[in-house]
């Protein structure tokens, strides 16, 4: 990941996706990798401070051919 922007309600990177196509199966399948940018947002606060509680995902060029979600929650950190 490479941060572009980085503030107290969100934070913005571009990166590279790298997902297991489980092709012939997950325990040998080829990985294959997609430009992304990645969005953290939502912050919440816990016991450790605050964090980001979401990260979303936005595919530049092909997406994953699967399921793959564009948003992901993201837990608190712990000590």
């Amino acid at each position: 990941m490479t941060w572009t922007s980085w503030g107290t309600s969100s934070a913005t990177g571009q990166g590279i996706f790298y997902e297991n196509q489980c092709q012939p199966s997950c325990a040998k399948g080829k990985t294959a990798t997609y430009p992304v940018q990645v969005t953290l947002s939502k912050v919440k606060t816990s016991s450790q401070g605050a964090y980001f509680s979401e990260l979303t995902v936005t595919w530049k060029g092909a997406k994953p051919s699967n399921s793959t979600p564009n948003h992901f929650p993201l837990m608190p950190p712990v000590s």
